[in-house]
């Protein structure tokens, strides 16, 4: 978890928060991949299409956000790679908390997830504290994400990891783009490629097939 943290921001230097939302829309696919990987058992077909599907979002949103031009979406082939890395690490992570949320709590867990993150940051962190210009709107946003965006947000997350299961605990990813979109629109007048749209609406489709129940189980719930 604490390895995300340093890489978003680094991340957004050169892509958009727009971009940033669409890509982290495409983490139920990279969650099933690695699920399969912890619980040593292949997907189904019907996984599978749901990753394929996933990943063939993440590359139209990717490819047709990489800036070629000044005016162009603000994205380039680094930023792009740090976020993907990002979505990895935390698709690992669900697959080591959601047992010890169950074992643990919620609460319990995340308070040491983000105490572990803090040390992990620290040595980057506290100099570049010390280099920054300090104003009471930079720590009013510091304490909003903070506070908001990763405290109570993680915890919730934790609550739905442990009830849900890992692949249907990424359904929150479903509204991330959409929001990402619009604020970023709104508010920071970034601008978007159409073929970028394209590829968040197939980013949502495969995160809905993800977090769907598997044909198989929704039989079995309903067999006698």
């Amino acid at each position: 978890m604490g390895l995300p943290f340093l890489l978003f921001p680094i991340a957004e230097r050169t892509v958009s928060s727009a971009v940033t939302g669409m890509l982290n829309g495409g983490l139920p696919a990279i969650s099933v991949l690695m699920t399969a990987i912890f619980m040593r058992r292949a997907p189904s077909r019907f996984r599978v299409m749901a990753v394929l599907v996933g990943f063939a979002g993440i590359a139209i949103i990717s490819l047709s956000s990489i800036r070629a031009e000044d005016d162009g979406p603000t994205a380039d082939a680094k930023g792009v790679s740090l976020l993907l890395l990002a979505l990895l690490c935390y698709a690992t992570a669900v697959n080591i908390a959601a047992p010890l949320q169950r074992k643990y709590g919620s609460l319990r867990l995340m308070f040491w997830v983000e105490v572990g993150a803090v040390l992990w940051a620290l040595p980057l962190g506290v100099p570049a504290m010390i280099r920054s210009d300090h104003t009471w709107s930079a720590w009013g946003a510091i304490f909003v994400l903070g506070a908001i965006g990763t405290g109570v947000a993680f915890v919730v997350y934790g609550v739905l990891l442990g009830r849900a299961g890992t692949v249907r605990g990424m359904i929150g990813n479903f509204f991330t783009p959409i929001v990402s979109v619009l604020l970023g629109v709104s508010f920071r007048n970034e601008h978007i490629s159409w073929w970028a749209v394209v590829g968040m609406a197939v980013v949502v489709v495969g995160a809905g097939m993800t977090s769907r129940p598997e044909p198989t189980e929704s039989g079995a719930r309903t067999s006698p």
